[in-house]
């Protein structure tokens, strides 16, 4: 099996596991589950590391974007805590 092949496996067992825990524990905030799947990916990322530059600057892509939209949930979620919306 290929490395990417390899990663996208592991990336795909570990969000449906993630999902089915959370769930099992009745988790109804969707932005729960994007948080999650968001630190998964990371980390699932950063231990694969041997990639070709090319797949490797691709993947730094998806994870600025799935930073961006980590980073407005939070402060979605700040501000609705301090009631400021």
């Amino acid at each position: 099996m290929r490395m990417f092949n390899r990663y996208l496996m592991v990336l795909a067992v570990i969000f449906c596991t993630l999902d089915v825990i959370m769930a099992s524990f009745s988790v109804q905030d969707v932005s729960a589950y994007f948080i999650g799947n968001v630190i998964a990916y990371l980390i699932v990322t950063l231990l694969f590391v041997h990639f070709s530059p090319r797949a490797r600057n691709a993947l730094a892509l998806v994870s600025v974007g799935l930073l961006t939209g980590f980073g407005i949930i939070a402060v979605v979620k700040v501000l609705d805590i301090l009631k400021v919306t």
